[in-house]
């Protein structure tokens, strides 16, 4: 009975201990599985702030670090538009640019109003040429800002992928492609990359109402109201007209919005200029020439210069444009940005004086200025009439 009795507490101290054993094991594992599930939330939350993913103008998915403290543009006018989205700590960010024409009006004006752009790495030529990849890899962006079109843009996206490969995203914009829709398209994809959405909406709401009002004021007139325009881009030897809206940028879209009638549309010759004795013939009511102006330099100072010699071609002293001084100048950069509302509102109102009276397209210009650039608009001369 008594080896019995021993049997029996032996038993039940093993049951004991078995039970606590359990409870133990099951508790540990639980801990264990909730440490894994709170380390698994904290990966997933750390990498959805750690990036963000943007589709470009390409509908390229572009995986971007953040905070992005590290930027390349391909030239200066693409990074004005930047600028207006990321504010004055674009000054910080900035650390590359590809060259073009006015590349030296930009820094000397940028430069002057954000010190910390006066000295900035070239990455290009020009902001269309081949880049130097050795340097861009060098300058380890967060990422690489490219606006380009045509085959530009072909060159540059051959380049891209031994930029990817280096581990550094390459974000492309083609604002030429529409001028009248396509920049705010990206400035909208701005705002994402950058976590700005209310700072970019503000921006593509004021250039749309712009556009809203010159189809406002001008809707509803017949094409024999329209006035003919010749356009040209010439910097005093080379000429270059723009006929066609098919590829929707440029000034014969702009043209178009403001309800010109553009004479080349349908005669332009194979190297884009036009007849003269049938720009004679036609005898435009206006003139655009886009060259010579811009951020100010010296070239800007010699516009009306520039504008006198280019009307004494011979037969102009007869056309009715001339005679009665409807020759202007515009900034050519402009057929091709955010700001390509300011020519269209310059040519609506001269056009068509008593449909928009009230309108002031420079004054607009500089609210514009006023509300989103880094530097003035007094810094520039956007355009020019024929005193």
């Amino acid at each position: 009975m008594k080896r019995f009795l021993i049997l029996i507490l032996a038993l039940s101290l093993m049951l004991t201990m078995l039970g606590c054993s359990k409870d133990q094991g099951e508790e540990v594992s639980a801990t264990n599985e909730r440490a894994d599930t709170a380390s698994l939330n904290e990966e997933n939350t750390s990498g959805n702030n750690d990036y963000v993913t943007v589709t470009d103008m390409l509908g390229r998915q572009v995986k971007i670090k953040k905070p992005i403290e590290r930027i390349i543009v391909n030239h200066w006018d693409l990074g004005e538009v930047v600028s207006m989205v990321v504010g004055p700590e674009y000054e910080n960010i900035l650390v590359g640019v590809g060259g073009s024409g006015s590349a030296a009006e930009f820094q000397k004006v940028y430069g002057k109003a954000l010190p910390g752009l006066q000295d900035m790495a070239v990455i290009s030529a020009s902001g269309n040429s081949s880049y130097d990849l050795e340097m861009i890899i060098k300058l380890q962006p967060d990422v690489f800002f490219i606006n380009s079109s045509g085959s530009y843009l072909e060159n540059a996206k051959k380049q891209v992928e031994d930029l990817e490969k280096a581990g550094i995203p390459v974000f492309f914009f083609t604002f030429g492609q529409d001028v009248i829709n396509s920049p705010q398209e990206g400035i909208r994809l701005l705002g994402q990359v950058f976590e700005k959405e209310a700072r970019a909406k503000e921006i593509t709401d004021f250039i749309d109402r712009q556009f809203d009002l010159v189809d406002s004021r001008l809707e509803g007139l017949e094409d024999e109201d329209r006035p003919r325009v010749y356009y040209e881009h010439s910097r005093g030897a080379d000429i270059n007209s723009y006929g066609s809206t098919n590829i929707k940028g440029g000034w014969a879209t702009i043209i178009e919005k403001a309800k010109g009638k553009n004479i080349g549309k349908d005669s332009l010759m194979e190297n884009n200029q036009i007849d003269p004795e049938y720009l004679l013939k036609v005898d435009p009511d206006f003139i655009f020439f886009s060259t010579g102006l811009g951020y100010k330099d010296a070239s800007t100072d010699k516009t009306p210069e520039l504008i006198n010699k280019l009307v004494q071609r011979l037969g102009w002293e007869d056309l009715k444009a001339v005679k009665n001084k409807e020759v202007h100048a515009m900034f050519h950069d402009h057929s091709r940005s955010a700001f390509a509302f300011y020519p269209t509102l310059y040519m609506a109102k001269n056009f068509y004086p008593d449909l928009m009276e009230d309108l002031d397209s420079d004054q607009i210009l500089k609210e514009f200025y006023d509300k989103f650039l880094l530097v003035d608009y007094e810094d520039g001369l956007w355009s020019y009439k024929l005193d």
